[in-house]
């Protein structure tokens, strides 16, 4: 429980309100979720520090609970999926705005809460058995006391990964919300007016909204048209919006055969926060994907515990923590209205270390699909006091670098990344990183340690890996 509460800690530190549990079929999860609902209560209770970072709400298994879903199912690793669900203002009465001060520790109780995600690409859903252990599964955490409700009916908030396929179809959902007196926000596939006027459904969780599904920018779109369907009768249902940072998986046929990336070019994760942000009156909660989906490289979390066999091959060294420390700004603007002030200039850089176009030969299982819906930048959010000149650079190399004068606040800039090849650089690749500049002083200098583009021989690379390399000052 130790290991659940350091997390919690970690996510509520940094405006994070609940997290969504995402669970299949094993048994051995049963008892994970009675760790975290119990860690949950205990930090309500406080206090508690925050010794560290690391966490392991994972126990090993010899079965992967799914080969499709989303988080730990999707991504077949051997845990319970936690997805970072930001709670909006206006429709829960717990949400809290991120204390800049509580980063290291927290000296008070935090109400952290939880609510479970049924991952219905892995749990039965054909029989009235497979009903009635749903039900008991829901109502089993529903008086929970860090059991996230509904702030207008007090009821327990139950979402799932698929599930409008299932055999038993709308009359067994009804049992299972209505039975269990859940408030069900469920993450269905099908047309979403196909069951949005089922009476069990109080709204929906668009989950694939988060990412562009081809080459163009993240929109409003989708949101808007789950927000028309969920209009029913003159109704409005409750609308779950995502938001994640990047998406890259890479299991071969012989695993889990999934092998593609989602675009995450034109600083997705700050590009998409803003436009839930412009909306913020149409959202009733924000889902964060993820908290600890390693498989998908849309991790936010730390690195810890059991991943997804064979994803350390891309994930190993690209801890994505910075991108947290990042969505603190986004998270209270989203839950206030207003953007805060930027009191301290900080840098937040991201990009793919090899190039798009690169070969790798020797990978077993191929080139992911979608890879020409990226190009090759370094990708920068830069936090300002006052305007400065800001830097970015990749050298040596033909990148060279580019400084622009940014005013104060919070800026998003783009370097163009030209693989610099064997015959520049020693390794055939050149060092990222940015300089802040103020009256010819340079007051900011970062250039995090192995954040290298390039093929390295010739637009060759041992393996594919577009997971992104993410660090921040």
């Amino acid at each position: 429980m130790e290991d659940w509460k350091r997390d919690m800690v970690l996510a509520a530190n940094h405006g994070i309100d609940a997290f969504a549990l995402n669970f299949g079929r094993d048994d051995w999860q049963r008892q994970r979720l009675d760790d975290a609902y119990a860690a949950a209560l205990e930090l309500s209770h406080g206090p508690w520090g925050l010794a560290d970072n690391t966490a392991n709400n994972t126990t090993p298994t010899d079965t992967p609970s799914s080969e499709g879903g989303n988080a730990c199912a999707n991504s077949t690793a051997p845990c319970i999926s936690v997805e970072a669900g930001l709670v909006s203002t206006n429709a829960f009465s717990n949400a809290t705005v991120p204390d800049s001060d509580a980063h290291s520790c927290t000296a008070k109780p935090i109400p952290f809460k939880l609510f479970l995600s049924l991952d219905m690409s892995s749990l039965p859903c054909a029989s009235d058995a497979d009903v009635a252990a749903l039900q008991a599964l829901v109502e089993r955490y529903a008086a929970h006391p860090a059991q996230l409700l509904h702030n207008g009916t007090g009821r327990a908030v139950l979402s799932t990964f698929a599930g409008d396929a299932c055999a038993f179809g709308q009359a067994g959902w009804a049992r299972v919300a209505k039975g269990s007196g859940a408030w069900f926000v469920p993450a269905f596939f099908g047309d979403v007016r196909s069951w949005a006027g089922w009476d069990a459904v109080n709204g929906g969780f668009n989950w694939n909204a988060a990412w562009p599904t081809g080459k163009f920018n993240v929109t409003w779109d989708p949101d808007a048209a789950w927000r028309s369907a969920l209009n029913v009768s003159g109704k409005q249902k409750a609308y779950m919006a995502p938001v994640s940072p990047w998406f890259f998986t890479h299991f071969g046929q012989n695993t889990y055969n999934k092998n593609w990336i989602y675009r995450g070019d034109e600083w997705l994760l700050a590009a998409r926060w803003d436009i839930l942000i412009a909306h913020r009156d149409q959202v009733d909660i924000v889902q964060i994907v993820s908290w600890n989906d390693y498989g998908e490289s849309h991790y936010v979390g730390p690195i810890e515990g059991a991943l997804p066999a064979g994803s350390e091959a891309w994930t190993n060294g690209f801890e994505h923590t910075a991108w947290l420390k990042m969505m603190e700004y986004y998270i209270a603007a989203f839950k206030t209205g207003t953007y805060p002030d930027v009191h301290e200039d900080h840098v937040f850089l991201w990009a793919r270390l090899d190039p798009a176009n690169a070969n790798a030969s020797k990978d077993g299982v191929g080139k992911p699909r979608n890879w020409e819906w990226t190009e090759d930048y370094l990708w920068a959010v830069i936090f300002l006091t006052a305007p400065a000149n800001v830097t970015l650079y990749c050298t040596p190399g033909p990148t060279q670098n580019e400084t622009q004068l940014l005013p104060q606040g919070v800026s998003q800039v783009k370097l163009a990344l030209i693989d610099p090849g064997a015959d520049v650089s020693a390794d055939g690749r050149c060092a990222m990183g940015a300089e802040i500049w103020r009256a010819e002083t340079k007051v900011l200098a970062f250039q995090p340690e192995g954040m290298r583009f390039g093929s390295r021989n010739g637009n060759e690379v041992e393996n594919y890996n577009f997971n992104a390399f993410v660090a921040g000052t």
